[in-house]
């Protein structure tokens, strides 16, 4: 089995109780320790306990300790080994992913990823967020992981989350699509850009109004496969809306107005305006352009998309501008502008607004 290939993506209702017979199919086996957040244990833990007895796998249920720590990391992975687990499962939110990747990568067993939430597009991804300590406020460091195995995906869970987490999902991916796209040769086609973007912006909102109503729906289907099941979320497109512009605004403000789903998406908005002079002005109007479009859609999501809604005041602007690359500091102040900017427009456009 080649562990570098991208997952297996399964997504349809009750999936989970299936869990054993799936991972069977795939060609891993028992026993089986599922790494998973209070919440998700608390939902799903008889299903994964009728689903593993189906096919005779012994497995162990650790409570996530909330932070993906690098003591995390390794109490998880020494468990596994002590326990002679020969899969990891992993289930709850991005963290409580990380830790089991990074585990599952330190122990050298397979990783069986099953999201709860769709607030990132990472399920498939070979890097995890370690922090230092859990009592450490400063930001993770990305880890090179293995990638999981299989992600398994129940749109019904999905359903029943926050639909704050399906918006920021959303925003994450139309950002690395907007990203990727940029990064291609001019008038050079993705079709899984493409075709993600064409969901996200057309579904998006019908996506959201199921979530809302804890209902699935075709949309609904669509959208979170589309963000946890392309192959293209895997790849680290853009490590400054990812990496260096959200770890920059938590060290600067620890309790952000708005989640890592819009923190990316913001950044993305600056490395568009930010585009290198190097580039003929025909594509900076296209960066532009996709910056402009990038703020709109992220603004009919709900999303935060001006540095006074992501929690800097305009006395923190000169500071977080610090904390970034000197190219990207003029930036930060043109996507602030055009956000408020959109933000006048849908207020001019509500009636009275």
């Amino acid at each position: 089995m080649n562990p570098l290939r991208p997952p297996a993506f399964i997504q349809r209702e009750s999936v989970l109780r299936h869990l054993g017979s799936e991972m069977r199919l795939a060609g891993l086996e028992g026993p089986v320790l599922v790494v998973a957040g209070t919440s998700a244990i608390s939902q799903l833990a008889p299903v994964w306990a009728a689903a593993l007895e189906d096919v005779g796998w012994k497995h162990r249920v650790r409570a996530f300790g909330g932070r993906a720590t690098r003591r995390e990391v390794a109490n998880v992975a020494a468990e596994a080994v002590r326990w002679r687990a020969r899969v990891i499962v992993g289930a709850g939110g991005g963290q409580a992913l990380d830790a089991a990747r990074a585990a599952a990568t330190a122990a050298a067993v397979p990783l069986v990823v099953c999201p709860t939430v769709c607030a990132t597009p990472a399920a498939g991804s070979s890097v995890s967020v370690i922090h230092a300590a859990s009592f450490d406020p400063a930001p993770g460091l990305p880890s090179p992981c293995r990638p999981p195995v299989l992600v398994l995906v129940d749109p019904a869970i999905i359903a029943g989350s926050p639909p704050a987490s399906l918006a920021a999902g959303m925003g994450a991916s139309l950002a690395m699509v907007a990203i990727q796209r940029m990064a291609e040769p001019p008038g050079a086609v993705v079709p899984e850009a493409e075709a993600a973007q064409q969901t996200l912006l057309g579904l998006g909102a019908e996506a959201l109004l199921a979530c809302r109503a804890q209902r699935v729906n075709a949309a609904l289907e669509q959208v979170v496969e589309t963000i946890l099941g392309n192959p293209w979320t895997v790849a680290d497109c853009s490590r400054f809306a990812a990496r260096e512009f959200p770890d920059a605004l938590r060290r600067l403000v620890p309790e952000s107005g708005g989640s890592y789903g819009a923190e990316v998406a913001f950044g993305a908005v600056v490395e568009l305006l930010a585009w290198d002079g190097a580039a003929s002005p025909q594509r900076r109007a296209l960066a532009q352009a996709a910056a402009g479009s990038l703020v709109a859609a992220c603004r009919r999501l709900g999303l935060p998309m001006t540095l006074a809604e992501l929690g800097v005041g305009k006395e923190l602007v000169a500071g977080l501008a610090r904390g970034i690359s000197p190219r990207w500091a003029q930036a930060l102040v043109a996507a602030d502008t055009l956000g408020e900017l959109e933000s006048a427009r849908n207020e001019a456009a509500v009636p009275g607004g």
